[in-house]
């Protein structure tokens, strides 16, 4: 049985891998997520995070609406045994510093461009803050990275972060936080 939230994930997918997890809209069409796809792509992320540092414990932001990649991004921090701090989208730039500072966030997954501007604002007041990642591939520049690129990077590394995810995953208590929620 699941102890943690993340393990809830490898479990469905080894399950009912097969069966449709999510259904998002993009481009006016409906898609689908398996829950074996879902288990790919969050580990990806978590590859990544792994490979820029994140160790279990760390905060991972997530500054955005409701979308596929949240979803992706969530399960991937926690994949990566960090916890996972989610401001609402609608917060000023200086709510935003507050929640982001307040808990040591090391990476930032925003959604837009103007999410993305918001913590352009406060940046330099985020001195733990390392990277931010955008979901949306046109607003990325050089102070954020693309996550269709963020993730492809974690895919390259997967194999061979896999034996240290699944021993972060070991070490996941029920107890453990997950989550910051202001």
């Amino acid at each position: 049985q699941p102890r943690h939230l993340a393990d809830i994930l490898p479990h469905h997918a080894e399950r009912i891998g097969s069966e449709v997890a999510l259904r998002f809209k993009r481009g006016g069409h409906y898609h689908s997520l398996t829950w074996a796809d879902y288990h790919t792509e969050a580990r990806a992320c978590a590859a990544a995070l792994a490979n820029c540092g994140i160790q279990p414990g760390d905060r991972g932001g997530l500054l955005g609406e409701n979308r596929i990649e949240w979803l992706l991004a969530d399960m991937g921090i926690l994949t990566a045994g960090a916890v996972t701090v989610s401001p609402h989208a609608s917060l000023s730039a200086k709510q935003v510093h507050y929640q982001m500072a307040d808990a040591n966030v090391r990476w930032l997954f925003v959604s837009t461009g103007t999410q993305l501007e918001k913590v352009r604002q406060i940046r330099s007041d985020l001195p733990e803050l390392e990277g931010v990642v955008v979901f949306d591939s046109d607003a990325a520049g050089s102070d954020a990275i693309a996550w269709s690129e963020f993730v492809a990077g974690g895919r390259q590394q997967l194999a061979a972060l896999a034996p240290e995810l699944e021993r972060r995953r070991a070490i996941l208590a029920s107890d453990d936080l997950a989550a910051l929620m202001y």
